[in-house]
């Protein structure tokens, strides 16, 4: 390496310091935070990921303990029940709404759009990466009806509350696309600087996984939380497939599950808003989904 380019590398580095600085990550970064190949500027064979780690928890901190709701269907919520487990699905199974594709293009990763028998990269890791939703407690009144409308559209489908408490980091609140400009500034600004100062493109290790928690603005008004877990050694272990040929896997209600999370019910709701208390132990759950006399 000429000196020439030890200097940009040096450049570059305390350059990364800078815009870290200006988001409030003041851990101090450097040259030996990232490797240089011939295209990528990046720290995706660093054992000690500090980049990475950084950009995660400052766009997207993970949450240790919070209560969070699901708005779904009756039958669904009597699987949830009945079963004691949740269903986390293949993000494949939104594709269609843009999933990661968004992040990708708005963040300008190009790679991930390359084709193999014509398929892109970024598709078949989603089928390696499954996923559940909720939404905040804290919805206003239209928010509220705009959720039941879409996930709990009938009379006797239901709102389920749960407290999630998570060991595991992807627990996440979903950043959304700005409408004028969108992506998220932070990484924007490193991507420029490699661009500026080495001429390479700039990749962060996790960019697959924290692109799951990336979406269009049109969906904003769902204040949405997911948890997630990355199945990326392609191990078939626990994942089976629904009546619609959708692979999924599950994590129980109540213990610490394999994956990390503990979800705990709390309450379920009609629309009409008749709540029913749900005991750890799941007593009287014949109660749980018939209405309460007037």
């Amino acid at each position: 390496m000429s000196f020439n380019d030890q200097l940009k590398m040096q450049r570059l580095g305390e350059a990364f310091d800078k815009i870290f600085r200006r988001y409030g990550v003041t851990s101090g970064f450097g040259v030996g935070d990232f490797i240089v190949t011939d295209t990528l500027v990046t720290d995706l064979m660093r054992t000690d990921a500090r980049i990475s780690d950084a950009i995660v928890e400052a766009t997207w901190p993970h949450v240790a303990t919070k209560r969070v709701v699901h708005y779904t269907r009756r039958s669904a919520a009597k699987r949830i029940i009945a079963d004691r487990e949740l269903r986390l699905y293949e993000l494949f199974k939104r594709v269609s709404n843009h999933e990661m594709s968004d992040f990708f293009k708005h963040h300008g990763f190009k790679g991930a759009f390359h084709s193999f028998s014509g398929v892109p990269t970024f598709h078949e890791q989603m089928k390696k990466i499954f996923y559940a939703s909720f939404t905040s407690e804290n919805l206003d009144l239209h928010e509220e009806c705009e959720m039941w409308d879409e996930f709990a559209p009938s009379d006797n489908d239901v709102r389920l509350t749960f407290k999630v408490d998570a060991t595991a980091q992807d627990f996440r609140r979903v950043k959304y696309a700005a409408a004028v400009k969108p992506g998220i500034p932070l990484i924007l600004e490193l991507q420029e600087a490699s661009r500026q100062i080495l001429n390479r493109e700039f990749l962060f290790r996790g960019v697959t996984r924290v692109s799951a928690f990336y979406l269009h603005g049109s969906y904003s008004n769902e204040e949405e939380y997911r948890l997630l877990h990355a199945r990326f050694d392609d191990d078939p272990e626990g994942v089976r497939v629904d009546e619609k040929n959708h692979r999924y896997i599950s994590i129980p209600l109540n213990p610490l599950g394999r994956y990390g999370y503990c979800l705990t019910p709390v309450s379920i709701e009609t629309r009409d808003g008749r709540d029913f208390e749900l005991s750890p132990q799941f007593e009287g759950l014949n109660l749980c989904f018939s209405r309460s006399p007037q």
